[in-house]
């Protein structure tokens, strides 16, 4: 597998970085068999390099199973419904919808933005009339307990 990017400014210890991370991926998904029986070391970047680095190899994983290179698919199936299944009871099978509204200019949902700040957390609600904020501290003391 060859790898580049647009601009060709990727270095050596970049490369190294991406081997060292794309070995212990290839590693833990178990999909091919890996000839090195060594990990690479990653080499030390800086802040800004690393963080290069992963947006680098978040796309690269998004992009290699489009090329139908799945090496790096673990092979897993998804959670139980009942486990993913919303907590707004006015939609028992159907994911949570968020709306965003503007009342005082008449606008629903996220077809236009506010022109102002808002934030999300208590602006988006469930037709029910809950917030994401709310929505999501039951989901996760839900998680919790169920994880107890």
């Amino acid at each position: 597998m060859l790898i580049t990017s647009a601009a060709n400014n990727l270095n050596k210890a970049h490369v190294k970085y991406l081997e060292s991370h794309l070995v212990e991926e290839a590693r833990r998904i178990g999909k091919v068999a890996l000839d090195n029986g060594n990990t690479p070391p990653r080499p030390s970047l800086s802040e800004a390099a690393r963080a290069n680095m992963e947006n680098f190899l978040e796309y690269l994983l998004m992009v290699l199973p489009a090329l139908r290179i799945d090496s790096f698919l673990a092979n897993t199936r998804p959670k139980s419904a009942a486990r993913i299944s919303p907590l707004d009871s006015s939609a028992e099978s159907a994911p949570p919808t968020f709306v965003l509204n503007t009342p005082k200019h008449g606008i629903e949902a996220a077809a236009v933005v506010n022109g102002r700040p808002a934030n999300g957390t208590i602006e988006w609600k469930l037709i029910s009339g809950k917030t994401y904020k709310e929505w999501e501290q039951e989901k996760l003391a839900q998680e919790v307990s169920t994880n107890e």
